[in-house]
């Protein structure tokens, strides 16, 4: 590690430490703010990685499917797998056009 690398690494953990003590002390004090200010930014970001987490899945099966269906030289494998892409693409949870009207929207 260089000298600056080092100096960095050092800032970053007094850094941290500082902010750490911070909180604690506001957290002693302040109970419901403390949870607010980690709980609310936490929350938001534990549904944006699970969103992320589903797009990346449903993405990820459509394109096996995809290229199964380009694959294959069996016609009759090739229906059922186009079928499989219709009720993939009807259940999707980003695409469904049937839970929309459902809600009334």
């Amino acid at each position: 590690m260089t000298h600056v690398t080092k100096y960095t690494n050092s800032l970053r953990a007094y850094a941290i430490a500082v902010l750490s003590i911070h909180y604690v002390a506001l957290a002693w004090f302040y109970p419901d703010l403390a949870i607010t200010i980690v709980c609310a930014p936490g929350m938001l970001y534990l549904l944006f990685v699970y969103c992320d987490l589903m797009y990346t899945i449903e993405d990820s099966n459509r394109k096996t499917l995809l290229k199964l269906i380009d694959s294959t030289d069996n016609e009759h494998t090739k229906n059922i797998l186009t079928l499989e892409l219709i009720y993939h693409d009807e259940n999707s949870v980003f695409t469904n056009p049937r839970q929309t009207s459902m809600l009334g929207i």
